[in-house]
């Protein structure tokens, strides 16, 4: 029977396969032909040709006989299983002696050991690194800076140091005795004798003092002249002189103690010295030599000065106490009344004016008379040359 059974399933099995695989055909073909029928019941409503009744009909018949066709197929499904079934042949049974079974020993299994399973670390994934793109950096040309040169400041001014002393008739007077600051600033009137002609101001070595010549006479051509001192500031004013003769041209010493001068009150002119304040007053030279226009040497110890002897001017030099009396020149100027002139601060040359051939000009010689040069050459009178004192370093 189990052998029955089996082929009774397989068969079983068999048939309802092949009738799924039937019915499944068979619907395929049914939904085909319907959808064919369908398109042409539709077409031919849209033509007008058959009537719909007609048509309706037609289809209901046709799946009809389908479903007949389906039906019969099944049916002999059905007989050709039970066919099969009643066929089969009855296996025989045969008694076969059975053993007895010999006792098997019984396995006890060993324990089996726990085995501890070990770390394994998942590697970690290392990071796969994109490298960036690192521009290679362009060479910066080196540029040579170019010298720009830094603006030199310009230097303000410092106010020029001292003062000028000077004589002017700007006030309506004949000459007074003025001062100013040396940039022209801040000028001031000394004197103010409206009567008398002030002039000729030379400045004390310390700059204190102002030493001046003054007519005292309207006349001031023909009258008598005197030697006054005055303070810096305008007071104070001292006459140093008082005689009837014309005492003019005065001149301070470097050490400011003395003051050299020409007066004609021996009946000629001549050269005399005398203390700051107006005393002790010495004569240096005598008739028949004449002096006028003393000056002093940077040390002190010489004065220069014009004289006439003969028919012409030139220039002498002695000691400070009239002494080595010495001729410098050689008829250098022609009738006319000599002018101031000026040592170098080193006391090596003089400075002068000289008339020659109708004209003044500025000259210049070593302090012992030679190398005489012409330093002007002008139609025009230069005269009364100034050296400017020594610079300090």
């Amino acid at each position: 029977m189990p052998g029955i059974w089996a082929q009774l399933v397989l068969t079983d099995h068999n048939s309802v396969l092949h009738s799924s695989i039937l019915g499944a055909r068979l619907r395929m073909i049914r939904a085909i032909l319907l959808s064919t029928l369908v398109a042409i019941v539709l077409l031919a409503a849209a033509c007008g040709d058959t009537p719909q009744v007609d048509i309706e009909a037609t289809v209901k018949a046709q799946v009809a006989a389908q479903l007949d066709a389906q039906a019969t197929s099944q049916a002999a499904i059905a007989a050709s299983i039970q066919v099969t079934v009643e066929s089969a042949p009855s296996p025989t049974l045969t008694a076969t002696n059975t053993p007895t079974p010999t006792p098997t020993a019984i396995y006890t299994p060993t324990a089996t050991p726990t085995i501890t399973p070990t770390h394994t670390p998942v590697p970690t994934a290392t990071p796969t690194i994109t490298p960036t793109h690192t521009p290679v950096p362009t060479a910066t040309p080196t540029i040579t800076p170019t010298h720009t040169p830094v603006p030199t400041a310009t230097p303000t001014a410092a106010p020029l140091p001292g003062r000028i002393a000077f004589e002017s008739g700007r006030d309506g007077g004949v000459g007074d005795i003025y001062v100013m600051n040396a940039d022209g600033s801040n000028v001031t009137r000394l004197t103010n004798r409206p009567k008398y002609y002030d002039n000729s101001p030379a400045w004390s070595p310390d700059g204190r003092q102002i030493v001046y010549q003054s007519s005292q006479d309207e006349d001031w051509e023909t009258g008598n002249w005197e030697i006054y001192v005055i303070n810096a500031d305008g007071s104070n004013m001292t006459r140093l002189t008082n005689h009837p003769e014309r005492d003019r041209y005065p001149a301070w010493s470097p050490d400011g103690r003395r003051i050299a001068f020409h007066s004609n009150r021996d009946g000629v002119f001549q050269i005399y010295v005398m203390n700051a304040d107006g005393s002790d007053v010495t004569q240096l030279t005598s008739y028949p030599e004449t002096g006028w226009n003393p000056a002093w040497s940077p040390d002190g110890r010489r004065i220069s000065f014009f004289s006439l002897r003969g028919e012409k001017f030139d220039i002498y030099v002695m000691d400070a106490d009239g002494s080595d009396m010495i001729r410098l020149t050689n008829h250098l100027v022609q009738h006319v009344f000599p002018q101031p002139h000026a040592w170098s601060p080193d006391g090596r040359h003089i400075a002068f004016s000289a008339f020659w051939a109708n004209n003044f000009d500025i000259y210049v010689m070593d302090a012992d008379g030679s190398n005489v040069t012409r330093l002007t050459n002008h139609p025009e009178w230069d005269f009364d040359p100034a050296w400017s004192p020594a610079v300090p370093e």
